[in-house]
């Protein structure tokens, strides 16, 4: 147990540390690609809501990206706190004085968060499944789960969202900051998660599944196995790079 907390807190520590490397290319990325979008535009469109979101990240940047990091800060601490553990809520057997209604706004930031996070496994699925089995294996858990994974994309992608309602009333603007962001966050992903499984596979610590038949397929995205490995029942898969 002491060996997972001290793994675990390098890793979190490598995370905030490495934080700047994803949020200050993605401001970058994201101004240059509004810049191109105003520069292209055709005559009569109107691009103030654009204008407005550029102006936004020029002059609310620094501020916005603390906001962002305080925002992410907290939620990987608590995450640290509830994974492999019993403290959430399963909603199987919650009664209904537990359960709150939810509210159009909520709904919709959900789904918006939803696509963000779509893009975000896909930016980086590989850095991602291993991280997802190594989690599992300190805890000594088969069941892998990237909810349990503190350093999940979801949390990321919902301190961006929650850092933009913060501060950008204009429902608009926001939505185009967010559609921009999201897309240069997604693009420096990978780095991001190289850098924190680096953590875990220099401490010895490397993806080891061993498949099942009736369990790969609906665990497929986070094993990182191909089919034909999962058609190799009772082999020993090291995704480490090692048999």
């Amino acid at each position: 147990m002491q060996i997972t907390k001290r793994v675990i807190q390098l890793a979190k520590e490598r995370a905030l540390f490495r934080f700047s490397t994803l949020s200050l290319p993605m401001m970058q990325d994201a101004d240059n690609s509004m810049s191109e979008a105003l520069l292209a535009a055709e005559p009569g469109v109107d691009q103030q809501p654009l204008s407005f979101a550029r102006h936004f990240v020029r002059q609310e940047g620094t501020y916005f990206l603390k906001r962002f990091g305080t925002a992410y800060r907290d939620y990987l601490e608590r995450a640290m706190q509830t994974m492999y553990s019993d403290l959430r809520i399963d909603f199987d057997k919650a009664s209904a004085s537990q359960l709150k209604l939810i509210d159009h706004e909520t709904v919709n930031r959900q789904l918006e968060v939803d696509r963000l996070l779509l893009r975000m496994r896909e930016a980086d699925d590989e850095n991602l499944s291993r991280l997802n089995i190594m989690i599992a294996q300190l805890h000594g858990h088969d069941d892998v789960k990237e909810r349990e994974n503190p350093f999940r994309p979801y949390l990321i992608a919902l301190s961006l969202h929650e850092a933009l309602r913060e501060m950008v009333s204009d429902e608009t603007v926001a939505k185009i900051l967010f559609e921009y962001l999201s897309n240069a966050l997604a693009n420096h992903l990978s780095e991001y998660y190289a850098a924190i499984r680096t953590v875990f596979e220099s401490s010895g610590v490397h993806a080891r599944l061993f498949t099942r038949p009736s369990r790969m397929v609906k665990h497929q995205r986070y094993s990182g196995s191909n089919r034909s490995e999962e058609r190799r029942v009772g082999k020993s898969v090291d995704l480490g790079g090692r048999r």
